[in-house]
């Protein structure tokens, strides 16, 4: 998901958000299918929720009539999901980067906001164009890398952010750069990386996150397609690895790494986007979920930039 710059056809903003969602009591909408699916009493349902049995009963029609399905049908005594309720847990596309630092934050809250909620993830397929036209997955955190977006497809930008390097706390290099040393190519051509090879769509191309070639080659002691385990690999060795700065500052967060600026001269870009088909704009659900996870990414881009540019600061640099 790196690309020098984003697809030309943006998506136009969340108007396509139901009236009802932006509502602050709408959530009790998505809490309520949730909490049936669990409990399928209306009335226990309800209590849980701490709403009124009418109330309930208002909130699922209002439901069945944004999914245009009846949702639950009553017999003897339960609630009894249709197929097209069974069917409404979204499904998203990520490869363990785009887990780790653009869904979980979602995943945390939603476990919260929406108790019950069932979100499936899967990693990326050469066959997830044609995956998501037939509806078996719902959002995809992807980039067409500037290539045109298919008039069928709408590609959301997060944000615009770039990489830094990672390595363990204590590292020389590291150590070197909060002396105030300026580091070089020839100080991290010293040190072996973990390179990070991620398929594209349509399964013929790969993406390297390394420097670029023009720079000379990287002395690769380790090829992963995962930012996590390749994470965790840095920080049991002596291992450099270049890795998206949101990311990085989550992974600091939890692992002994450390981070710093790539050198002079080389930036890396990220810019993770939010890829949909455009049916998905009809499901009140998935238009949530989107909602969500964009507020979350911007959030969190946000504060990295804070939390860096505080760390770098340190130093006298400034954040690219």
């Amino acid at each position: 998901m790196l690309s020098e710059e984003s697809a030309s056809s943006a998506c136009p903003p969340l108007r396509t958000l139901p009236e009802d969602l932006v509502e602050s009591g709408s959530i009790r909408v998505l809490r309520l299918l949730v909490r049936l699916m669990r409990d399928p009493v209306l009335q226990r349902s309800a209590d849980a929720l701490g709403v009124s049995a009418p109330t309930a009963s208002r909130l699922l029609s209002r439901a069945r009539q944004w999914f245009k399905d009846p949702l639950f049908i009553y017999s003897a005594g339960r609630m009894h999901p249709t197929p097209r309720m069974l069917a409404l847990s979204p499904r998203i596309a990520a490869i363990d980067n785009a887990f780790h630092t653009l869904l979980m934050p979602f995943l945390e809250t939603a476990a919260t906001a929406a108790p019950g909620l069932s979100i499936s993830v899967f990693d990326r397929a050469p066959t997830l164009l044609e995956d998501m036209r037939a509806g078996t997955l719902d959002l995809a955190f992807y980039s067409t890398e500037g290539r045109p977006v298919p008039s069928d497809f709408c590609e959301e930008t997060l944000f615009s952010s770039g990489h830094v390097l990672l390595m363990r706390r204590g590292h020389p290099l590291h150590q070197k750069w909060l002396a105030g040393s300026e580091i070089t190519e020839a100080d991290t051509g010293a040190w072996p990386h973990i390179s990070v090879v991620v398929p594209m769509a349509g399964g013929s191309d790969r993406l390297t996150m390394s420097r670029h070639p023009a720079h000379g080659p990287e002395r690769t002691a380790c090829e992963t397609p995962f930012f996590v385990a390749g994470a965790m690999l840095a920080a049991r060795t002596d291992m450099l690895m270049r890795i998206p700065q949101e990311t990085a500052a989550e992974l600091c967060r939890t692992l002994p790494l450390a981070m710093m600026p790539m050198e002079a001269g080389i930036h890396i870009p990220w810019i993770p986007c939010l890829f949909r088909h455009r049916a998905a704009d009809y499901d009140p659900l998935i238009t949530w979920v989107r909602a969500q996870l964009v507020s979350h990414a911007k959030r969190l881009h946000a504060e990295t930039l804070r939390l860096i540019e505080e760390d770098f600061k340190k130093r006298g640099q400034q954040v690219r």
